[in-house]
């Protein structure tokens, strides 16, 4: 199994790269979204932090827009790519960090603890290298009477939000059929390639790493179901365990093309537009992605498929448990411009899953029947008859309880409005 995806992944990537090799570039107004909803959903908050990078890095952008002088083309090749590799070094790293680190606390750990009614005593945001040591932290009060489930939402807040950025990235690139050259580093800090490639699995025994988001985690499911006074040695998610299911991350191809994008295409080649290829059969453009998660029940698998179309992007996709504990899985199917008028564009997503019960206390109920949930999200764009620069967004959405991510745990109606600035 494992080497029929690694030969899917290979034959995906060699044909989107080599649609890469030949890209143009694609100029348009671009759009930045500001949006609030309540409850807070974790993926308003990823577009803000986006669009807030977004406009960030445009400007600092007009300060590198200079040609070396001279006539020699391979002077001007080398004090390119040297100029490239320090303005990576030294702001491109350091601001995608910043997103992404904000993303993980903000709108991960400590939006989930708020959902929870927990109190955040502090955020700390530390400054990303070569500035400071990077990364950041949330200090919760949790409450006594916290069940298990909550804690473990709490705990992989983080990544579970960073998993929302990268798949509203994902899909901007694959709509627009471009990146930015400063969103790659973005998109593949938030995924952790470099603990994919470089880390360890980490040992439950350092207390360091028992107080990781991955650590906690660990100790919480196994203690959910198996008890909590089962040895480290008898987990049946272990360190290792983890480690070898986060890897189903890279069976992404988005993640070759957006490292060759940015090494060769950008820093050697000096582009700045990048472009991000479907597959087309007939008159269908597809992309397939894959995703990893940690939730309550116990690690999930995401097989997601992108779709485009002359008129309408939008993409469907699976999710499965892997029965470590429990049976659980999930579809859902979202299409933008499902609807339009003159007036407004209508985007909906539905989302669909069984799960085991949510647990009130501290064990999961043994032999729990699994229950059906469901959720339902419309997003309308309404152009201002007065300003060619500026959309109003309004958000409607209704979901059941369970778990469904980036979204609150319990029964919920939300809904939020906004603005999309065009410039």
């Amino acid at each position: 199994m494992k080497q029929i995806g690694y030969f899917f992944l290979l034959i995906i990537s060699i044909t989107l790269l080599i649609e890469v090799s030949y890209a143009e570039n694609h100029q348009e107004r671009d759009v930045y979204a500001f949006l609030f909803t309540y409850p807070p959903v974790m993926e308003i908050g990823a577009e803000n932090v986006h669009s807030a990078n977004r406009i960030i890095n445009r400007y600092v952008d007009n300060f590198f827009k200079r040609r070396p002088g001279g006539k020699n083309d391979r002077f001007r090749k080398t004090v390119g790519i040297s100029k490239r590799l320090i303005k990576m070094s030294l702001l491109d790293f350091p601001l995608s960090e910043v997103a992404i680190v904000g993303q993980h606390e903000v709108f991960g750990h400590a939006l989930r603890a708020l959902e929870f009614d927990c109190g955040i005593t502090g955020i700390d945001i530390n400054l990303p290298g070569p500035y400071g040591k990077g990364g950041g932290s949330v200090y919760v009060s949790r409450r006594e009477d916290l069940s298990i489930d909550k804690h473990i939402l709490i705990s992989t807040g983080g990544p579970e939000s960073n998993i929302v950025y990268s798949q509203i990235l994902e899909k901007r690139f694959l709509k627009q059929g471009y990146a930015e050259y400063y969103e790659l580093p973005t998109y593949l800090f938030n995924i952790d390639i470099a603990e994919f490639l470089f880390g360890s699995a980490g040992d439950l025994n350092n207390p360091e790493f028992r107080t990781s988001d991955k650590g906690v985690y660990i100790i919480k499911i196994n203690s959910k179901y198996l008890g909590t006074e089962t040895a480290i040695n008898s987990y049946k998610i272990g360190s290792e365990e983890l480690r070898k299911a986060c890897k189903f991350k890279l069976y992404n191809p988005m993640i070759s093309i957006a490292m060759y994008n940015y090494l060769i295409n950008y820093i050697c080649k000096g582009k700045e537009e990048l472009k991000i290829p479907m597959i087309r059969i007939g008159s269908v453009d597809f992309f397939p992605t894959t995703e990893f998660h940690m939730t309550p029940f116990g690690n999930e698998y995401y097989i997601n498929v992108y779709l485009k179309t002359p008129k309408n992007f939008g993409n469907i996709y699976a999710r499965i448990g892997d029965k470590t504990f429990t049976e659980f899985w999930g579809l859902g199917i979202a299409v933008d411009n499902i609807f339009q008028t003159k007036y407004f564009i209508l985007d909906c997503k539905v989302d669909f899953w069984r799960q085991p019960p949510v647990t009130n206390g501290q064990i999961a109920e043994k032999n729990a029947s699994l229950t059906n949930g469901f959720n339902i999200n419309i997003d309308s764009t309404t152009p201002l008859k007065r300003s060619e620069f500026i959309d109003l967004r309004f958000i409607l959405g209704y979901k059941t309880e369970r778990f469904l991510i980036g979204k609150p745990l319990s029964k919920s109606l939300y809904g939020g409005a906004g603005i999309n600035f065009k410039f």
